[in-house]
């Protein structure tokens, strides 16, 4: 079988998907006023509170509409419009995307046991799926890593460990802030990831989180991913009875992989925050049906990336999909 290396690309930067948080007001975020002098130091331990709690208030989140457009090597790919996105704590993700005339193009989805991609454009052999267990021990080998839990972290859904070794650096001329932690994927990775902090964030405009960046541990220039967060919209919810609270939600975000020259915009709007998902969680986060496939199990698969690929230009970049042997 063969799939191309842009198709894997797509398929982790559209799961990769993007969102914004409140700011360190537990209640309210603060409109502040334009900052001057030197920024306010900082303890690693006030942002992974504020992540934390963040997370404590998104059970999950709903985008009715959503319109995405990716790039490769500064070329438009083409857009997808017409598309849903669905995602519930702890690892409950689902974006079908397709077109009014077409149907459903993409359909990607995970839950606490596997996740899988389906995209018509790859014709015959164009459903995948895996267990996020043989993921994790590093038996399905992508061409660039990914950890489906990243997802959740980009959303805003993610708990932040607070015994975790954090750092926190500030920049004073594009005054942000700065969390640092260096940690392992699941499979043994080692990455450092990076979240940036507005010094201030407007009420409806402005995110207070910026940017969230996956390094290469052994190599800090190497960026792996990012997910910026370019506009927000602020919504109130309920944070415990009779008591509510202001949060950001994401309505546009950029996700790029540096590495493959991959670059997806995508505008989310018709939002629906902690609505109550139990009696569609089976219809939304379990595998689909999809008639006329064959859905193929990546333990089984490896994406081979031919030695000749360096040096090519991405319209001419393929991969194998090659059979493990048992």
């Amino acid at each position: 079988m063969r799939a191309s290396y842009r198709t894997a690309a797509l398929f982790a930067c559209l799961l990769a998907l993007s969102g914004g948080c409140k700011w360190m007001d537990k209640k309210e975020l603060a409109v502040l006023p334009k900052p001057t002098g030197r920024m306010e130091e900082r303890q690693p331990q006030q942002f992974v509170n504020y992540l934390n709690n963040q997370a404590s208030y998104l059970q999950s989140i709903s985008y009715e509409d959503v319109r995405a457009t990716a790039f490769e090597a500064g070329k438009e790919l083409g857009n997808l419009n017409d598309s849903t996105l669905y995602s519930a704590r702890p690892r409950n993700v689902r974006l079908i995307g397709g077109h009014t005339i077409a149907g459903t193009m993409i359909d990607l989805g995970s839950n606490d046991r596997e996740f899988w991609m389906y995209a018509k454009p790859l014709g015959r052999d164009n459903y995948f799926f895996c267990s996020h267990d043989t993921f994790a021990r590093g038996d399905v080998k992508f061409p660039f890593p990914f950890d489906t839990d990243w997802i959740m972290q980009a959303i805003g859904m993610a708990d932040y460990d607070v015994n975790g070794q954090y750092e926190v650096k500030m920049n004073e001329q594009q005054r942000v802030y700065a969390l640092t932690q260096r940690t392992v994927t699941r499979s043994g990775m080692p990455i450092i990831k990076v979240t940036y902090f507005n010094e201030n964030s407007d009420d409806s405009r402005r995110p207070a989180v910026r940017k969230h960046m996956i390094l290469d541990g052994n190599d800090t220039t190497k960026v792996i991913a990012t997910a910026e967060i370019t506009a927000v919209k602020k919504i109130s919810v309920n944070a415990k009875p009779g008591e509510s609270a202001s949060i950001q939600i994401p309505t546009e975000v950029s996700l790029e992989w540096p590495q493959q020259q991959f670059r997806m915009t995508m505008k989310l709007s018709k939002e629906r925050v902690n609505e109550d998902l139990t009696d569609r969680m089976s219809a939304l986060f379990n595998r689909p049906q999809i008639r006329g496939t064959n859905p193929i199990d990546l333990a089984k698969y490896q994406v081979v990336v031919p030695s000749s690929y360096r040096g090519q230009s991405p319209e001419k970049r393929k991969s194998n999909w090659t059979h493990n042997q048992e």
